[in-house]
């Protein structure tokens, strides 16, 4: 469930059927008067959208699929593919049950498809007269959520589970438009095994829209205890040199904007105790303060709930993608930039070389973000690719309508099975129509990345899967080099021949760079090892929309209506496949 609006007076909730293709919304609205909900074309705006308007008069519900074709009433669609199921009043609320399949084919609904969608809302005081006749809204906005990449039914956790929190103290937050601030712990060590089986934000209240995100990394077991007492800016220069190489390391938790509690899937959890997992750890939060307010206080942190009740893997993350740093470059004026980082089957095939890791890889989750730091983020879309002997499979995870200020897990319908030697190939969207001069990778609020997180199961070492890909360099050399020296760099106007040369540099160079780490920055046999990029002999050819010629003038309710079944419907986590969690680090 998720509340659209900052208010909170808007709140929906889903529900999803994998076999049937359908979803079931229940819309909680703080008015007696009528309620409008729907799935925009991608850009969040009223025109375009496919909505509902509905509303409850003497105890009867109404409800109408309308497409909203003008910044007008939207009239009412000639197919009516929206099922109402329930409507009632409550207590100075509006609640409205409606159910549609995902794809209707009807040309005046939107297609609800993986990774984030758009959704617009709104709402008035009073009932419509008639169908006709129905007041302008007084509330209206639009928001991001991802509709099918969640959980079919929320993994069981028992309400004494026992827990331990990473968080602040009441640090002071910085009155700079962007900080990393950063916190190293001792992480909690246990006799015995243990699962930790699902990890929530605890954020300071008011802190909302302050507090961007938060990383959890695993340091080395050397990591010098003196070093626990350090808080501050992570990336200033007087921070101790082990703090240093820790942050930025292997992540074990993470969290985004927008993002709610993570559920490990009831197979799966992430083991500590018993002298596996973490001893050190640094949490990493990134407070976002655009308008430089001094004063703001912060406790936040992450809650990780843990059971002695083990299950059957212990589960990983791993990073795919591009390594940050400045090869990866983004020319400005371009309304949509493709770069694509690589996860070499060099280095995923490293982990069947010990006999306990031999089997194959199964990703369940995925966080996507295009990592932009700040609002001024660029990324606009990403996907992860899977190919094994050159032939493409079906992608790990997409998401076409990236929102840098919605960060969610990703549930994956259908594990993705990695075996040793495959390749993952991350490809990372921009538009950078409004910049003037090139932005690179690196972790300034000024820079860029692209990556994904993947959470899979059985657990190996490998941490980090990434690759730098050094084609701009005879492009950045031939400009903007004069005897071994930067020289006019960036330059004063940008030109779209030099945009032409720097995409013919990077498709012309044949190599990719691999960084693959193991756990804690151990780096791995084949680490700065050059190879070739992988190769997609056979693309991947996505299944049709199989619409019949005949189409049914109703879709049918996914269930029967209840107050009960109300309560319960949840999208449950920040997290994404059925284990794959990309991020397409927006962080």
């Amino acid at each position: 469930s998720a509340y659209l609006d900052e208010s909170k007076t808007f709140k929906i909730y889903w529900k999803i059927n994998n076999e049937k293709k359908s979803i079931q919304f229940a819309a909680r609205v703080k008015t007696l008067g009528w309620v409008g909900f729907g799935i925009s074309s991608g850009n969040g705006n009223m025109i375009g959208s496919d909505v509902i308007i509905g509303w409850v008069k003497e105890n009867t519900g109404y409800l109408k699929d309308r497409y909203a074709d003008a910044k007008a009433l939207p009239p009412i669609d000639a197919k009516q593919d929206y099922t109402l199921v329930a409507a009632r009043e409550d207590n100075g609320e509006t609640i409205i049950e409606f159910s549609r399949l995902w794809n209707t084919c009807d040309e005046k609904d939107n297609k609800i498809e993986e990774g984030t969608v758009r959704v617009v809302y709104a709402y008035h005081t009073n009932d419509p007269t008639s169908e006709e006749n129905i007041p302008q809204h007084s509330v209206r906005g639009a928001a991001s959520l991802v509709l099918l990449n969640v959980f079919t039914s929320k993994p069981s956790i028992p309400q004494n589970t026992p827990h331990f929190d990473l968080r602040q103290n009441d640090t002071v937050v910085p009155d700079s438009d962007t900080t990393y601030f950063c916190k190293s712990y001792e992480f909690p060590q246990y006799s015995t095994k243990k699962h930790v089986i699902k990890i929530e934000p605890v954020i300071s209240s008011g802190n909302d829209r302050v507090v961007h995100h938060m990383l959890v990394y695993e340091c080395n077991r050397d990591f010098p205890r003196s070093n626990l007492s350090v808080n501050g800016p992570c990336y200033a220069s007087n921070m101790p040199p082990a703090v240093q190489e820790c942050t930025g390391s292997s992540v074990i938790a993470s969290w985004g904007i927008g993002g709610g509690p993570f559920y490990f899937p009831n197979h799966t959890g992430f083991a500590i105790g018993a002298g596996v997992g973490p001893r050190y750890v640094i949490l990493e939060i990134h407070y976002d303060n655009p308008q430089r307010k001094s004063g703001i206080k912060d406790s936040s942190g992450l809650r990780f709930y843990y059971t002695d009740s083990l299950r059957q893997y212990d589960a990983g993350i791993l990073w795919a993608g591009w390594n940050v740093e400045f090869a990866m470059m983004i020319p400005p004026y371009q309304q949509q930039w493709m770069t694509t980082g690589y996860c070499s089957g060099m280095c995923t095939k490293i982990v069947s070389y010990r006999k306990e890791y031999q089997k194959h890889l199964q990703i369940y989750l995925a966080k996507l973000d295009v990592p932009t730091i700040y609002l001024i983020g660029l990324g606009t879309a990403l996907k992860t690719r899977h190919v094994r002997d050159g032939k493409e499979l079906p992608e790990i995870a997409r998401d076409d309508y990236y929102d840098f200020n919605y960060q969610e897990f990703h549930i994956s319908r259908k594990e993705t099975h990695i075996a040793p030697g495959d390749d993952i190939i991350v490809d990372c969207q921009y538009q950078s129509k409004d910049k003037t001069r090139p932005v690179t990778g690196g972790l300034k609020s000024s820079e860029e990345m692209c990556m994904s997180f993947l959470y899979y199961y059985p657990k190996v070492e490998l941490n980090k899967c990434l690759s730098a890909d050094y084609g701009m360099y005879p492009f950045f050399r031939k400009h903007f080099n004069v005897n071994g020296s930067t020289v006019g760099y960036p330059p004063a106007q940008w030109t779209q021949n030099l945009t032409n040369e720097l995409k013919e540099s990077y498709d012309k160079n044949p190599y990719i760079r691999l960084k693959c780490v193991y756990q804690a920055e151990v780096k791995s046999p084949v680490y700065n090892n050059y190879t070739l990029k992988p190769i997609v002999n056979v693309p991947y050819t996505k299944e049709g929309d199989n619409c019949p010629t005949a189409i049914p003038s109703t879709t049918k309710p996914v269930g029967e209506p209840s107050a009960a079944g109300l309560q319960t419907v949840e999208m449950f986590g920040a997290t994404l496949a059925a284990f794959v969690a990309l991020v397409l680090n927006a962080f």
